[in-house]
């Protein structure tokens, strides 16, 4: 397990690297002169030649490329992300502050997908062909067919306008985060349930299964404690996934609902061209989304021990 472990968190280096590069390059390639926007921003009403090339030259941005990139690279393993181009703060400090925001929406979030979608799931798939499969049916089909915003909006109205049991935006208790958690959560809770459902039919069809059944051992036996583990092992993996997606589409459902996330951080300085903050966004919400799927692939292999026996048995 231990040399899987290194291996896998090594294949997670150049991935690493990869994402640093992409979010350097947001800023570098990006349209505009960043010299010209933090002037702008500094209340400069005219901007001379002068004073272009003196904040070219203090922002480093006439070195070529590769010492700008590995000046950058060392700032940002020392926790400096740089300095906002529209209210000059510290971007690494600002998604710290914003970030346990975010963190609770994708938490509350992954927990009712885990909750309602792998026990729709099961349910579906102990009772399939009747009419608890048929009706878990016609709602996986209905949570899939809105987008999230669609469903945040829906949310909104029938709970905060017409019923007014919970509140429309902001943050501070669980109850702010319950309609923004739902919302982010319904196409993901009605993917993993069809997943669950189709893996557990699956594992129903298999050998030891049937002899398990031809045993007499109960069913709820055969299903948690035979059927169950194998069939758990694609949908972690997809819920890893969704973890990670989360980090990096949550800005909407933060925008919709007024959080003070770093999605909402991220689609401000998008409109503003704050290219730093861009760049610290992308690049924490890529480094967490590896980190995710390599905590994910540890699990799995925990679970399952084939898969770090290179899908053979000893």
């Amino acid at each position: 397990m231990i040399r899987y472990i290194i291996k896998r968190a090594a294949s997670a280096v150049p991935v690493l690297l990869g994402i640093s590069v992409i979010a350097f390059a947001l800023g570098l390639l990006t349209p505009g002169d960043p010299a010209r926007m933090a002037l702008d921003r500094d209340g400069m009403s005219e901007i001379t030649q002068e004073m272009l090339d003196a904040k070219r030259e203090e922002l480093g941005l006439n070195d070529p490329a590769p010492v700008q990139y590995g000046r950058w690279l060392w700032r940002v393993m020392h926790g400096d992300f740089g300095t906002s181009y529209s209210d000059h703060v510290s971007v690494g400090g600002e998604l710290l502050r914003r970030l346990p925001v975010t963190l609770q929406l994708t938490f509350c979030s992954v927990l009712l997908v885990i909750v309602f979608g792998i026990s729709g799931g099961i349910l579906a798939a102990a009772h399939a062909g009747k009419t608890l499969d048929n009706i878990l049916k016609v709602l996986t089909n209905l949570m899939l067919s809105f987008p999230s915003f669609w469903m945040a909006i829906l949310l909104v109205i029938v709970f905060a306008e017409n019923l007014k049991i919970l509140p429309t935006s902001g943050a501070g208790s669980v109850r702010h985060l319950i309609l923004p958690s739902a919302a982010l959560a319904s196409v993901n809770i009605a993917m993993t349930q069809r997943l669950m459902r189709s893996s557990m039919l699956t594992e129903f069809g298999k050998q030891y299964v049937l002899v398990a059944n031809a045993k007499g051992i109960r069913r709820w036996q055969v299903l948690f404690a035979h059927a169950f583990p194998n069939a758990v092992i694609p949908v972690v993996t997809m819920i890893g996934n969704y973890i990670g997606g989360i980090l990096g589409g949550s800005f909407i459902i933060e925008n919709v609902f007024s959080l003070p996330g770093i999605g909402s951080y991220a689609l401000a300085a998008i409109h503003a061209r704050d290219y730093p903050v861009i760049q610290g966004y992308v690049l924490v919400t890529g480094t967490t989304f590896v980190a995710v799927s390599l905590l994910v692939d540890l699990v799995c292999a925990g679970i399952n021990p084939r898969m770090r026996l290179g899908g053979k048995m000893l």
